[in-house]
Parts: structure tokens; sequence; C-alpha cells
């Protein structure tokens, strides 16, 4: 039966209980401002969600690294692996027994969780049901009822402003008071109360709310009900938030990893000893012409700047190239994403940086002065 519309006009509830109630089998698109999930259903009961124009944060291969399951530097090779053989992300992972199979099917679970928790706290946008035979599920996602993830969902999304009251924002950070055993020694410690300590233990001071959301494995809305939870009961207290950056901490971690990928290569360790031994001088003497925006004067220096320069630029092309899977078309690309600034595209020449962009790989060259 068709099926389409607006979210003002018809939700997702309703459309999550017409599909489950109906057991309809096909593929619901829901859309808001560039962004899109699809919900596969079979018989009434979901089997695969995909967030199609997932941001970094939800890619699977970054949610391992954040989740201390795999590195970046595993995730990287991981995925040079993909682009040459097209296999399965998790399955190249599993094959080289980085992650164990039991972990990365959690890590698919939540994934595909987290993302319907998401489409139901949009309120605006289009969706669209495609009527189709489904006959098989992601392999690493368990079906689910619709009727009983709509249920959850609605649940979830009633209870998240108290819990909101408590957990302000994604840099609060807590200060470890005291955490009660439960249970005889030696006695099964119930999934609740397992839960309970993972976050408790989690929550070391200086640890961010958000960090230890990734850390935990048990999805957004749990980790932070449990952390509001133990606050509540005198078990955690509110710390000094952290300081919110521009970029997250895996970015961060990507770019110095990167740029250290870069640093090896043969021309970055012809020029190693010098970048160390002048480091220092270099910022003071650069200091004035990057305040100012204007090129080096003193041509040594500007080639050593040029040489710093060009692996920063690289560091920036590889963090996008593992966000998003391919190089940029051009550098411009890399401002809206913060990795580099206006200053970078020509820094320290007087004419912008030549980069093209050349099947798998890249041309990046200083200007012709």
């Amino acid at each position: 039966m068709p099926l389409s519309g607006t979210l003002a006009n018809f939700g997702i509830a309703e459309a999550f209980q017409l599909i489950g109630k109906q057991e309809m089998s096909g593929v619901l698109h829901v859309a808001r401002k560039g962004e899109q999930i699809d919900v596969t259903f079979s018989r009434g009961n979901i089997v695969r969600v995909d967030a199609v124009t997932r941001g970094e944060r939800d890619r699977l291969g970054m949610m391992l690294v954040r989740a201390g399951l795999v590195t970046a530097e595993q995730l990287a090779d991981a995925l040079d692996v993909q682009a040459r053989t097209l296999q399965r992300l998790g399955d190249l992972l599993v094959i080289k027994e980085l992650i164990r199979e039991e972990d990365l099917q959690q890590m698919v679970q939540l994934q595909m969780s987290e993302a319907v928790w998401k489409l139901f706290g949009w309120r605006r946008g289009t969706y669209t049901f495609e009527d189709l035979s489904v006959v098989a599920s992601d392999p690493g996602f368990a079906p689910v009822p619709a009727e009983r993830a709509r249920e959850e969902a609605l649940r979830q999304v009633g209870e998240w402003p108290k819990i909101r009251a408590v957990i302000t924002s994604g840099e609060m950070t807590f200060v470890p008071l005291r955490f009660a055993e439960v249970g005889a020694p030696g006695a099964e410690v119930p999934p609740a109360v397992r839960a309970e300590r993972r976050c408790f233990e989690l929550a070391e001071a200086g640890r961010a709310v958000r960090e230890i959301v990734d850390l935990s494995r048990l999805g957004e809305y749990a980790t932070c009900s449990i952390l509001a939870d133990l606050v509540r009961r005198g078990r955690l207290a509110p710390g000094t938030p952290v300081r919110k950056q521009k970029l997250g901490p895996l970015v961060r971690a990507l770019r110095e990893w990167a740029g250290a990928a870069v640093a090896n290569l043969g021309m970055a360790l012809l020029v190693a000893g010098a970048v160390l031994g002048l480091a220092y001088l270099h910022e003071a003497l650069a200091a004035a012409a990057r305040a100012s925006d204007a090129p080096f004067a003193d041509a040594a220096l500007q080639h050593l700047a040029g040489e710093t320069e060009r692996a920063r630029i690289a560091s920036a092309l590889a963090v996008h190239r593992l966000e998003q899977g391919s190089f940029p078309a051009s550098l411009a690309d890399l401002l809206a994403e913060g990795l580099l600034s206006a200053r970078d595209l020509h820094y320290p020449f007087a004419g912008p940086w030549t980069y093209q962009r050349e099947g798998e790989g890249y041309l990046l060259l200083p200007p012709v002065e």
C-alpha cells in the first residue's frame, strides 16, 4: 500500500505502528535537511537500518575506534583493504582478528538502534515507504518488531527531558564518590548492575559524557540514564565540563596519526632533523607572517614552513578519506569540516597550493613562484 507524506502530518511513531500492524515488508525512507535514514522491514519486523547520510560519529569504523575496540591505525589499514577488495569492513576486522565477532555484532546492533532512536527525535521531514519483498536481514542485527521499537523509542523520548535536566551536555564530567557493591562475592551479577558498574568505572575524573557513551557501548540514552541515576543517588557528583573543541578527540587523534604517517615519507625524513631543531625558531619568525597572512621573505624558512604545511594538509586529507571514503575534490572541501583554515590553502606562499585528485591518490604541489 502507498505510504508517503510529511512528518508534521504523520509522525514516525504512526508510520511504525501502521507497518507493524499490517506486517508490511519494504523500506521506509525518511529524510530531512540533507539527512536520510532508511529502515528495512520484513513482515513488520525491522531487519536493517541505514543512515544514508551518516556522519563521521555514526560510521561503524569510527564507532569501533571510539569504543576502544580498534585503533585509528588498524581502521585505516582495514579501509585500505576494503577499498581494494570491496569486502565488508566488519568482516575484514574479524578476519584480521582485530575484533571479536560478538563485539562486532554488538556494535552493529547499537549503530542501528541509535539510528532508530535518532529518527524518533525528528519532527520535520518527509517519508516514503517502498513496498518490497525482503527475504534476508543483516547478519549482525537481530530483527525487532516495529511495535516494540516504537514503544521503546517513545518511552525513551518521554524520559529524555528528565535525564537532560541532570546530564546537561556531552562535555559534562563527574567526580566519583562511591559505588556500593550488590550481591554476595562471586554471585552472578545482573545485566543492569553490570551496566551501572561499567558506567561508574568509566566516569573517572575529567572524562566527558560523550566519551563515556562511546566506551560504554550501551547507547546514548542508556548511558545517560544510568549516569543521571548515579548522580541522583549521590554516587557521582557533577564535575567541571571539559572545554568544547571544534574537532572531537577521535578526529584529532586521526589527524596526529595521519601527520605522523606523512612524516615518515622520504621527503619528510630529509627535513625531519631541521624541523625538530628549528621548530621554536620557525614559529617565532613565522608569527608575524601568519598573523598578517603574508608569505615568508626568507626562502629557506619558506621552504621549511612549506614542508611542515604540506604535512598539515596531507594529514587533513587523510582524515577526510577516513571519514568520507575518498579524497576530496578540492582543498576547499576541507574548510567546512574544520580540518583546514583559509590560510592553509596558500601558507606560506603568496599563491595557492596545487591540489588534484588522481584515481585513489592525489597530487599536492606548492605554487611556482
